[in-house]
């Protein structure tokens, strides 16, 4: 991660030296030449006095002083005279030095008197003087020689200036001006470190000023860094990790396993039920749900074990340091009864359970991709046991999982290539024998494998949005078969069509209905059509289901309550329901000849349904003595193989022409 406040740090501390630094040298530049200005104007304007009062009266014996060697003109009184009037010049001023050279670069007139005679002629100062110029340079000197003797460490300015009669006059020598500007110099580097001492610390005080902030954005940064971070690792409904969170966790496992005798296994844990929780309830609470088995999935597990959620209503359990496959056993085993254990929320009861799929590192694989696939299938195995178990992976399991996906895909175009057809299962008044309704039974005629029973797509169709558009065609086409058969003039049926519970969740499920109807041509309130739901539906969502049922009794289609005895059913709702007929599992028929609890079971439902003014049919009724035992119940209606199997409409069309009725 970028370091956001050592960078600052560095790079601010780094910009703040290297700023103090430009500011003092720039301020020492502009001082600097201030200096050479004011010294240079100052050793000008002694230029110009001593150019007009002076120079006038010591013209003619600089003319003639060619005739004079060093010695003499050391010595000559006029120079005396002109050192004097010098001296009274130089005086209440910074000037320390004077020198008067001629044209052809010797020294006239020096006020050190050692220097006089001596040639500068090569001097840039003096060739650029001699050319009308004024030229000022800055030295400092060790050991310097002035006007009142022997001085030592000083900081001087040397002005060459033009001695001339008038600006436009032409040059007549060249006077030298020292100035001492050492006290000006030493000001100077005062006033430098004051300069730098004020920005260095309006600089510091910004730069903290500036570290607190950044230092807050810096762990605000950081902050949103982790939590991004987590929100990358990990499910944002669970707080549980994610998918790349346990691939890296589990790869890490696996290395740690590989250098041990330990085993290592992966769960893959898929919830029974939970779609209908999302359906009946809404998605709100689904989501409390998924995050209360989060919680449970946790709690049950070993501290070094790990859970993540795959998505949706799965989940991967990581299962490390195992001695044996027995212990793999137990934990599977405390993890179901975990999640079965009823969860309420806001007065709601949920029930759900998990199938697990389990395989075991190293004895089935040794790649990550491939473990996941095959707890995967081993989870879909799970689930066609019968749900609420775990099963584990064996090679056998890979064939039955190809045949799923192959189902899965198929079903996604079966509508589009009109591959599902109804069949239709006659139902039988058993006082008078006579067909009076058929229940439309999807099947799916697929081109390859042939007629595929319900029971092996109709679970993974429930599974996906599928349900929804394959039951409203189931409908609308169970409708124009019967339309079809009144055409026909065949005798009067009713005919009942199985809602799946997402499909009666469906909010435009009322306006479906009718449409179908519609298109049919079938009327209203003409006994034509009944739509059976389960106990579990209609228990949920009471208010809900009560309105959706009050609003299809008056379109005037017949509803009916499938595989009653098997659910939870309150007979104060179930009076509230506009239901016409119960229909009797065919679980308790089965062993209704042999069993008395199931026999007991028909007889209490026959009796509520009479008492409830409700017709009573039996699922599954397939011998004679069987038939026997619900007529002496009372039992109203039947339905099953011992009259007829579930058929093609145009097998059935042949049955009503025959009035084929019960024996």
């Amino acid at each position: 991660m970028f370091q956001l406040l050592r960078f600052f740090s560095v790079t601010s501390l780094i910009l703040l030296v290297v700023a103090t630094i430009i500011l003092s040298v720039l301020y020492r530049q502009v001082a600097t030449k201030n200096l050479l200005d004011l010294g240079e104007s100052n050793n000008v304007v002694l230029a110009q006095t001593f150019s007009n009062i002076i120079w006038p009266q010591f013209r003619s014996f600089a003319a003639s002083s060619a005739q004079f060697d060093d010695d003499a003109l050391r010595s000559h009184p006029e120079t005396a005279k002109l050192h004097q009037n010098v001296l009274n010049a130089m005086h209440n001023t910074n000037a320390v030095k004077v020198k008067l050279y001629q044209l052809d670069g010797r020294t006239l007139f020096s006020t050190e008197a050692a220097q006089i005679g001596k040639d500068y002629s090569q001097r840039p100062g003096f060739i650029a003087a001699s050319k009308g110029l004024v030229v000022t340079e800055f030295s400092h000197r060790g050991k310097f020689s002035d006007f009142q003797g022997k001085i030592a460490a000083r900081d001087l300015l040397a002005s060459y200036v033009s001695l001339r009669r008038s600006d436009t006059a032409p040059v007549e020598g060249v006077l030298e001006v020292y100035s001492d500007v050492t006290a000006l110099l030493a000001s100077i580097k005062k006033q430098e470190f004051l300069v730098t001492a004020t920005v260095a610390g309006v600089l510091s005080t910004l730069y903290i000023i500036l570290f607190f902030i950044v230092r807050h954005a810096d762990r605000v940064i950081k902050g949103q860094y982790e939590q991004i971070s987590h929100q990358a690792t990990h499910d944002g409904l669970t707080g549980l990790p994610n998918r790349i969170l346990f691939h890296e966790m589990l790869a890490h496992a696996m290395a740690s396993t590989q250098r041990t005798d330990k085993l290592l296994a992966v769960m893959f844990l898929d919830l029974d039920g939970f779609k209908n929780i999302n359906d009946m309830l809404g998605h709100e609470y689904g989501d409390t749900l998924l995050k209360k088995i989060a919680q449970r999935l946790t709690a049950a597990l070993r501290k070094h074990d790990l859970v993540a959620r795959h998505g949706g209503d799965e989940f991967i359990v990581l299962v490390q340091d195992i001695a044996t496959v027995q212990n793999i056993v137990h934990i599977a085993e405390k993890i179901l009864a975990a999640v079965s254990e009823t969860f309420i929320a806001d007065n709601h009861e949920m029930h759900v359970t998990a199938s697990i799929g389990i395989t075991v590192f190293p004895f089935d694989d040794v790649e990550i991709n491939n473990l996941l696939r095959d707890a995967d299938i081993a989870m879909y195995h799970a689930k066609e046991a019968g749900k609420n178990n775990f099963q584990f992976y064996t090679a056998s399991m890979n064939a039955l999982i190809r045949e799923r996906i192959e189902i899965e895909n198929g079903l996604c175009h079966a509508l589009e290539r009109n591959e599902l057809v109804l069949h239709y299962q006659p139902q039988v008044d058993i006082g008078s024998g006579k067909i009076f309704a058929v229940e439309a039974l999807l099947r799916w005629a697929h081109p390859e494998k042939g007629l595929i029973p319900p029971g092996k797509f109709i679970p993974i169709a429930e599974e996906s949005n599928l349900i929804v558009a394959i039951g409203e065609w189931v409908l609308r086409a169970a409708c124009m078969q019967n339309r079809a058969w009144q055409d026909a003039g065949l005798p009067h049926v009713r005919v009942a069509v199985n809602l799946s519970a997402r499909q009666f969740r469906q909010p435009q499920l009322v306006a479906v209905v009718a449409k179908a109807m519609e298109d049919a041509g079938l009327a209203l309130h003409s006994d034509n059509l009944e739509l059976e739901v389960t106990e579990s539906m209609i228990m949920k969502n009471i208010g809900e289901t009560i309105t959706t049922l009050n609003k299809l009794h008056e379109m005037g289609v017949s509803l009916s309550v499938d595989d009653f005895g098997t659910g939870h059913s309150s007979l104060t709702y179930l009076k509230r329901f506009p239901i016409h007929t119960l229909k009797i599992d065919k679980s308790f028929v089965d062993d209704i000849t042999t069993d008395p609890d199931s026999s007991a079971i028909a007889a209490t439902i026959i009796a509520l349904g009479h008492s409830l003014n409700l017709n009573v049919i039996a699922e599954g009724v397939e011998t004679v003595e069987q038939l026997a035992v619900l007529r002496k119940m009372k039992c109203d209606e039947i339905q099953g193989y011992y009259f007829s199997r579930p058929i093609p409409a145009e097998e059935l069309e042949r049955l009503l022409r025959e009035d084929r009725r019960l024996s």
